[in-house]
């Protein structure tokens, strides 16, 4: 038993030694397979020197002053007579269109068609006098300063009116209240006679206020005066009156109306051979039509203003207005007196009942009430004038409202035509041709298509128009360049001919602070839109950090390098890649120039036999 457990403790010690003796061997060649796992990498320390940079950029290809050519009318096209590349001179023939008119015209004259019918038919339909509708039809419409004026004057005159009627709303109030607290005393005090009396004075006092208005208004100092002058302007609108009548009576007036009705006639007989021609779809008679619509439109005007007794008629009515407004100034001194007469006759009759005042206060409520009732008369007399006013108020508005509408619509019209017009001028062409000469770089259409008005149908660089290229480059970069360098196509096997010369260097709109743009101009066989890449070169110059063009590795981040960086480890030195990000300040076909966070003894790993990251470790080579 005891030989069996010794054996047993023999076979663990044994496996012990085996295992502590495979563990040794691995772990002193642990960094030797390490290091055979990791990538070899090349490396060259960072130099300085003289080289002889290369700026190197893309840009895209840009037409000095393309040209668009477009269509005003939607037709199919026959065929197409030029294709991409082709010259052309000013006035060939790029496409066959087909024949006839637009789509566009037609759809131009339904639309005209139907304006018309809407117009005719709001104008017959509007509610205004049928005189006022004629002239509307005529296309006479009311000058808005004219409505402008009379909606002023009216809108003040109501502002007059409620304004007047405040204040006999407030006095009549007034009376009221002392009305009531004359009723409720039920005593003899002579209280409220004295209250009639004093409201008596108060109604006195505003008709002389209102009487020396008026005076002011009419221009007298006395009622005497105004009655004179009263009898005279009733005279005077009485004469003018009778020569307005007389006018219209006339022979000459009489004559005027009838050419003014034959001209009405020849303008209504115009309107409807219009609307026949425009239902039969008659061009011709339609134009006509038309024609003889504007000249009786015309002549009615010219007989309108040039008769003679239209002018005489019109001055008659001018003075029969004048005439009226005086009538009405002097009668408001008349009405103004009998006010005053009235009030003076109320507050001596207020007067008396305060002087004989008794227990009874009837004969006080009584004169307060007379003045309450007649103030209120007063009062629903001037509401009355205020409804007639607001009333033509609304007339006016109406009548302007109708007829800017129908204004609107008549605009609409006139438009309508003059679209029509200009259709007309391009829906008979039967070819699109070139406006200016020079090479077709595209055609965008093809036989079959149709085209669309506004939108381009080819596009033609003129001649002694070339091409321009930009490309973006450093402050340092630009620097090393002069106005006239001529630039290296990359791949130049591919192009033919093709020359690029440096024009301009500007800054960058984008980046003004470190950035430069060089302006190429490029002659050869090239097309707008088209990518090209350049190298060209520089003056030779001094760098403190010159490395491998097989050194720079570019990511997402910007450019950058790789150095070879030492850190200890429990088996020893360990070296790893680090990251530096860098500028490229110039490259020739080897080697760059760079700027960034270095000090100058970097070595910079230029190749390795796989894949190396940044931090990721490396081994040197033995």
């Amino acid at each position: 038993m005891n030989e069996q457990v010794g054996k047993k403790r023999d076979w663990i010690k044994n496996a012990a030694i085996v295992f502590l003796t495979i563990m040794l061997v691995l772990t002193f060649f642990s960094n030797t397979i390490m290091n055979y796992s990791l990538p070899e990498v090349s490396a060259q320390y960072v130099s300085s020197g003289t080289i002889q940079a290369k700026v190197r950029g893309s840009g895209t290809i840009e037409a000095g002053d393309p040209y668009s050519v477009k269509t005003d009318a939607s037709k199919t096209i026959l065929s197409v007579a030029v294709r991409n590349g082709d010259h052309v001179e000013k006035g060939d023939v790029l496409f066959y269109l087909e024949e006839g008119d637009s789509t566009e015209l037609k759809q131009a004259q339904k639309t005209l068609d139907s304006l018309l019918d809407a117009y005719r038919q709001k104008a017959l339909n509007a509610d205004i006098d049928p005189e006022v509708t004629n002239k509307i039809l005529n296309g006479q419409f009311t000058d808005f300063n004219t409505y402008y004026v009379k909606v002023q004057n009216l809108k003040k005159e109501i502002k007059e009116l409620e304004d007047h009627i405040a204040v006999y709303e407030r006095e009549i109030a007034k009376v009221q209240e002392t009305r009531d607290e004359a009723a409720g005393e039920g005593s003899d005090s002579s209280k409220e006679k004295r209250q009639a009396y004093e409201a008596c004075i108060a109604e006195r006092q505003k008709a002389e206020t209102a009487l020396s208005a008026a005076f002011t208004a009419a221009g007298v100092s006395s009622v005497e005066e105004a009655a004179t002058k009263l009898t005279a302007a009733e005279t005077n609108l009485a004469a003018a009156k009778k020569a307005v009548t007389d006018i219209k009576n006339g022979s000459a007036y009489q004559q005027a109306e009838v050419i003014r009705s034959g001209y009405e006639s020849a303008i209504d007989k115009a309107k409807t051979d219009l609307e026949a021609a425009t239902t039969a779809g008659d061009m011709t008679a339609q134009q006509a039509a038309q024609a003889a619509w504007n000249k009786a439109l015309a002549d009615l005007e010219s007989h309108n203003a040039n008769t003679t007794v239209y002018s005489e008629l019109k001055t008659a009515e001018a003075a029969v207005e004048v005439a009226q407004k005086n009538q009405a100034v002097l009668a408001d001194v008349t009405n103004a007196n009998a006010i005053l007469a009235t009030a003076r006759a109320n507050e001596e009759a207020a007067w008396k009942v305060y002087e004989a005042a008794g227990p009874d206060h009837s004969v006080a409520i009584s004169q307060y009430d007379d003045v309450i009732n007649k103030n209120k008369e007063y009062v629903n007399e001037q509401k009355e004038k205020v409804a007639e006013k607001q009333a033509e108020l609304n007339d006016i508005l109406t009548q302007m409202n109708q007829e800017t509408s129908l204004s609107a619509e008549l605009e609409a019209i006139a438009e309508q035509r003059e679209l029509i017009k200009k259709l007309q001028g391009g829906s008979t062409e039967s070819t699109i041709v070139a406006p200016i000469s020079g090479k077709v770089d595209n055609i965008y259409l093809t036989a079959g298509n149709s085209t669309t008005p506004g939108n381009e149908v080819a596009t033609i660089f003129p001649d002694g128009k070339g091409y321009t290229m930009e490309v973006t480059v450093t402050k340092e970069q630009a620097q090393r360049l002069s106005k006239g360098d001529v630039a290296d196509i990359q791949n130049a096997w591919y192009y033919s001919d093709v020359t690029a010369v440096l024009q301009q260097i500007k800054t960058s709109k984008t980046d003004p602070a470190n950035s430069k743009v060089l302006v190429f101009t490029v002659e050869g066989d090239v097309s707008d839109g088209q990518s090209l890449s350049i190298s060209i070169g520089q003056k030779s110059a001094n760098y403190d950090y010159i490395v491998p063009n097989s050194a720079i590795r570019e990511d997402n981040n910007g450019k950058f390098i790789l150095k070879v960086s030492q850190k200890s480890s429990p088996l020893g030195n360990r070296y790893y890649a680090e990251r530096v990000d860098i500028e490229v300040l110039g490259s020739d076909d080897t080697q760059s120039a760079i700027r960034g966070a270095l000090e100058g003894w970097e070595f910079v790993i230029t190749t390795s036999t796989k894949p190396v990251e940044a931090g990721q470790l490396i081994r040197l080579p033995d």
